[in-house]
């Protein structure tokens, strides 16, 4: 998780992306990893995965705030704008 963290500070989204996949293949689910993976995705115009990688960190953790505001981030730039209402 430090070496996906860091790769997310510098803004390497594709390499923290794949340091987020591996953390989770080790222990699936981990909120921080999914919401790590989400906004790397998001950042890389990766939006309708990040949506739905979103959407697994909510019903992982329903009262996250960075799910809810990045659920409906991803949902603008994916232009979904029924969903984000």
């Amino acid at each position: 998780m430090q070496q996906a963290n860091g790769a997310s500070k510098l803004q390497q989204w594709s390499q923290a992306e794949s340091f987020y996949r591996a953390a989770l293949e080790l222990q699936p689910n981990t909120p921080e990893a999914l919401d790590g993976m989400a906004a790397a995705m998001l950042a890389n115009q990766q939006t309708l995965e990040a949506v739905a990688t979103y959407r697994q960190l909510l019903r992982v953790q329903p009262e996250s705030v960075d799910g809810w505001q990045g659920l409906l981030a991803a949902q603008i730039q994916a232009k979904d704008i029924t969903a984000a209402q």
